[in-house]
């Protein structure tokens, strides 16, 4: 799949003006270029949102729904019908949604 966002690893930096307003940045690792700006301290959950949207380009170069359905048939063929198949077969599908929801690609 050819890629459409920023491609490399993502890093999250900070950086204190002071100590009224820290912000966080994601930005890219080689060049430190900024993904974007997550401002720390103003909500608990800033560090949480900056860490998810670091991982997001590694997430994605991770998902591999076809993989997943691959292990769900082993798993059929090998016991048939089995509970293990059939939740691999829906993480395929969740996989999928999730990979078409960041490309902005319909399924």
């Amino acid at each position: 799949m050819k890629t459409q966002h920023t491609p490399g690893k993502w890093e999250i930096v900070r950086e204190d003006y002071d100590d009224d307003f820290p912000i966080v940045y994601v930005t890219i690792k080689d060049d430190n270029r900024r993904i974007c700006e997550v401002y720390n301290d103003w909500l608990p959950e800033d560090d949480a949102n900056a860490r998810l949207i670091a991982a997001a380009s590694d997430l994605l170069d991770v998902l591999d729904p076809d993989l997943l359905e691959e292990a769900a048939a082993y798993a059929d063929a090998q016991v048939g019908g089995n509970i293990i198949a059939a939740d691999l077969y829906m993480l395929a599908d969740r996989t999928r949604d999730a990979i078409a929801k960041a490309t902005n690609q319909a399924k």
